[in-house]
């Protein structure tokens, strides 16, 4: 019998107490107790309190008369806010067992030492350290790396004096005195053994042992499990309000903000536009595609890698060659080929586990259809509250769901979108929709090939998105066989052309960057533009050019610029990436080209050749998007302004959405070992008044971006259910529904946009923010710097652009 929506909100409670009950456990049985939620706050409290101690000791001993204590000379060596994390960490670590004070001690101070050695090296050695460090990083844990640093310190004769095991014990016990004194969680008591022998152990205090359980369990409650619902999630009517049903569940608001105070100051506001989406999107039912997650299931039970799931098993380690010990170049090479593998294994557990995760909550929803309670990030960024299963997962995921309430496919233009979907997710995007209807009309036989036998007939893995082409090719079969009128749960998804440079060319009327992104008037016996390509016959353009002077141009154009080759760089530009980014994003490119055998991987002034290469990019994009470029000028200078002024930045979206920019500095550090073992304490950050000016920077493009993008979204899923469409799967810049409402979902997002950029947003967004500047010294109001220049397109012709969303 399967659990009413009320046991299901209360067996997420539980599990969410269960897991984190384990968490727990096994930190504790670890002795890395400082990886809890509570671990974390205890040990962020503790390091300032104790830094504080630790400088008034040493003060106090150096000035009182006589001998100075044998530790003060110790607790010179290192900055006091790293030596209270050692020291913290090493004594938290273990707070809720007994430990032996001894032991303890000298923990503490062999990590200390450690930590001065590493230094010595690296003052001393620079070179020497920067090998050695490089060496180790992919080593697992602390005591791994330290053997291999310290052997390779005594291979290099390099001198460090050791501390002795008295003057160790002397530091451990002004560490533990310290500690004790400073933050009051521990205490050092001592207990007789049954053998009759005193025990002297650090412990937490008995206060402590009562915060800690009463922490925990609130950690507990915090943390449920969150998972699709099997009643339609409560409507929300305000951030407060909506979602999950049970009061039993600790449930997350609408808004997922650090800010509460925001929260409050928008609980009030209406914004119908928004609840309306928000709640229409929730209420959308799906259930798991039964055939796909069969054979999804084969390839899991037979640990095949395939198409993006991973094996279920590790990678066997090859045997050890018999002479191992004698054969000193057959020892290195096997220990590299198993630290290959090692290291493979450790990258692909967490994804073996999430998949598996996957894999059990599709057979637990089978036969029952779930909907998703939905939740906006701070800028109106819609999201699926669920872990691992939902609509805005990765492509196996996707093809995994279905929506629950399906329509028959009756006329030739239902029929022409679902086979549009097909032609897209095997990789055909850039062909015009004539050219995509073709394609699967004359691949027949392939897709019922597929269909009937995925697992011998294996062409879709390696299309661009093979688990949901596969997905197609099995509704192809059954619409097939049906005929007119089959049926169809399968959704269909429209895509952006390249979302970030749609909107900006949008705002600014950029009629160069509108071509590109489809933002023009076209036909579907035409291809749609491609950006990425156009990109990239500008870089080859440039390279031709400069081939006679510089090397680098001569190395690129016979390498061969692809599309591919700028599209990372392209399609992160919007979103304020910066060249380095893109250096990066070229030599992996490269990389891959190389691997694939497409040419010889140019190695020569490997840096400087990719960082011309990026260069050449950033030109590139100069000309074919200069309404982007620009805007992204404009936005920096707003939001330097805006810096100078100490404002946050407040601004109204088209549907209403307050969005609120406010980075704040933050008093912070996170303070690191020599040998890059973080201490685990994530930042310890108390607030300012102060604004992030980098941060509001480079935040203010992207965030206000995605905030059109959000109000895009909102508008097209209400103007499609005023048109009858009442399924939505949603991602940012993809939405989806079916096949016989495919075509109202294309001629709502036309409409919408054009609706929406018909209006001068920048203009309004300009003015918006320059009237919640203060005045100047000589009271007038602070200006903000003018718009950039408006291009010619018209945003009504998106109306007429087939290729908008494809």
């Amino acid at each position: 019998m399967k659990p009413t929506q009320a046991e299901l909100e209360r067996d997420m409670a539980q599990m969410g107490q269960e897991r984190y009950a384990s968490r727990r456990t096994k930190a504790e049985a670890r002795g890395l107790e400082t990886t809890t939620p509570t671990g974390q706050w205890l040990l962020q409290n503790a390091v300032d309190l104790l830094s504080t101690r630790i400088i008034s000791w040493r003060g106090a001993a150096k000035a009182a008369p006589g001998r100075r204590h044998k530790a003060v000379v110790y607790y010179e060596l290192l900055p006091e806010d790293l030596t209270a994390a050692l020291i913290a960490r090493v004594v938290l670590d273990s707070i809720s067992q007994r430990k032996l004070f001894t032991r303890t001690a000298m923990r503490i101070a062999s990590i200390l030492e450690d930590e001065c050695r590493y230094i010595c090296l690296a003052d001393t050695d620079p070179e020497i350290w920067r090998i050695v460090k490089k060496r180790v990083s992919d080593y697992m844990g602390y005591a791994c790396k330290r053997r291999h640093i310290v052997r390779l310190m005594n291979q290099m004769d390099h001198e460090f004096v050791t501390w002795s095991r008295y003057d160790k014990m002397q530091i451990g016990t002004v560490a533990i005195q310290l500690m004790a004194e400073a933050t009051g969680l521990i205490e050092v008591v001592n207990r007789r053994t049954i053998f009759g022998k005193t025990r002297v152990e650090v412990m937490a205090t008995d206060k402590t042992v009562r915060w800690l359980e009463q922490s925990h369990a609130r950690s507990e409650i915090l943390r449920p499990v969150y998972l699709p619902c099997v009643e339609p999630p409560k409507d929300w009517v305000n951030p407060f309000v909506g979602g999950y049903h049970s009061p039993d569940l600790h449930k997350r608001t609408l808004i997922k903000a650090w800010d509460k105070n925001y929260l409050v100051q928008i609980k009030d506001d209406p914004m119908p536009e928004v609840y309306s989406a928000v709640n229409r999107i929730q209420a959308t039912e799906f259930r798991v595609n039964a055939w796909m997650l069969k054979v999804m299931e084969h390839f899991w039970s037979k640990s095949i890698e395939i198409a993006g799931i991973p094996q279920q098993e590790d990678i066997e380690i090859p045997p050890a060659p018999a002479d191992i010990k004698e054969n000193e170049e057959a020892r290195k090479t096997w220990r590299q080929q198993a630290a290959i593998i090692h290291r493979l294994n450790a990258s692909t557990r967490a994804e073996r586990v999430t998949f598996a995760k996957i894999i059990h909550l599709a057979n637990e929803y089978i036969d029952q259809p779930m909907s998703f309670v939905a939740q906006l990030d701070w800028r109106g960024r819609y999201y699926a509250t669920s872990y691992h299963l939902h609509p805005q997962g990765p492509d196996h995921v996707k093809a995994l769901l279905l929506f629950a309430k399906g329509a028959p496919i009756t006329d030739d233009t239902a029929a022409r979108w679902f086979k549009i979907h097909g032609a897209n997710c095997w990789g055909l995007t850039k062909a015009s929709y004539d050219e995509r209807v073709q394609w699967v009309d004359e691949n027949k036989e392939l897709l019922l090939a597929i269909a009937d036998d995925p697992y011998a007939n294996r062409q879709w893995e390696d299309c661009d998105e093979p688990w949901q082409f596969a997905a197609f090719c099995n509704e192809y079969a059954q619409w097939i066989e049906h005929g007119t009128g089959y049926v169809s749960h399968l959704p269909i998804a429209l895509d952006a052309t390249q979302s970030g440079i749609q909107l900006f060319s949008l705002l600014l009327r950029d009629s160069v960057g509108g071509a590109a992104t489809n933002c023009k008037p076209s036909v579907a016996s035409a291809p749609p533009e491609d950006l990425y390509q156009r990109v990239a016959d500008r870089v080859t353009e440039i390279l031709e050019e400069q081939q006679d002077e510089v090397a680098a141009a001569r190395m690129w154009l016979e390498f061969g610029i692809t599309r591919s080759c700028v599209k990372r760089p392209v399609m992160t530009r919007p979103y304020n990436a910066q060249l380095f980014s893109a250096m990066k994003y070229v030599r992996e490119w490269a990389v891959e080209e190389s691997k694939a055998g497409k040419g010889e991987l140019p190695t020569e002034n490997d840096y400087r050749a990719s960082l011309y290469l990026a260069k050449t990019i950033w030109e590139a994009m100069d000309s074919v998007i200069s309404g982007a470029q620009n805007a992204l000028k404009w936005f920096a200078e707003v939001a330097k302004v805006c810096a100078r002024t100490e404002a946050a930045i407040w601004w109204t979206t088209p549907t209403g959405f307050q969005v609120k920019q406010d980075y704040r500095k933050y008093k912070s550090r996170s303070i690191k070992t020599r040998i890059g073992d973080t201490i685990r304490q994530h930042k310890l950050r108390d607030d300012t008044d102060a604004l992030d000016r980098r941060k509001m920077v480079n935040g203010l493009a992207p965030n206000y971006i995605h905030s059109l993008d959000a109000s895009l979204l909102f508008k097209v899923v209400n103007a499609a259910a005023a048109d009858g469409v009442d399924q939505f799967a949603v991602v940012h810049d993809s939405f989806a529904t079916l096949a016989a409402d495919a075509e109202c979902l294309a001629q709502a997002i036309r409409r919408s946009a054009a609706e929406m950029f018909s209006e001068d947003l920048l203009g309004a967004f300009k003015a918006e923010v320059e009237a919640l500047l203060p005045f100047d010294a000589d009271g007038d109001q602070i200006e903000l710097p003018p718009l950039p220049e408006y291009g010619s397109l018209d945003p009504l012709g998106v109306r007429d652009s087939q290729y908008f969303f494809n």
